[in-house]
């Protein structure tokens, strides 16, 4: 519900009807606004391949029902965030390399949910 530029949106799915649902599980989407990211990622001299695996990762978080609405929920968020970077071997500084942000800095990159 805020009203400026983002990287990336999550958007949960609806239920599915049981015969279209029976064995798959829907999420929702993810939508990662290429340009806006991919500008971002330059400017601030990170990955733009471990950026979008963040971004998907944050997203898919989301979805999943993780928050970083206050400091408690978003240290369960970005610790479930970096257990998967670390899981694509990717260093999880580039949460912070991508907010733009000293490299022990533990706040969250702005973004939407």
């Amino acid at each position: 519900q805020v009203d400026a530029p983002t990287d990336v949106l999550s958007f949960a799915a609806e239920p599915l009807p049981a015969a279209i649902a029976a064995g798959q599980t829907h999420l929702g989407d993810i939508l990662i606004a290429y340009p806006y990211t991919a500008a971002t990622a330059r400017q601030r001299d990170a990955d733009l391949g471990e950026t979008l695996c963040l971004l998907v990762i944050h997203g898919t978080l989301h979805l999943l029902g993780y928050t970083h609405d206050c400091p408690a929920a978003q240290q369960q968020m970005w610790a479930a965030q970096d257990a998967a970077l670390r899981q694509m071997q990717i260093d999880s500084r580039i949460t912070s390399t991508y907010a733009g942000l000293p490299a022990n800095a533990a706040q969250p990159p702005e973004d939407s949910q």
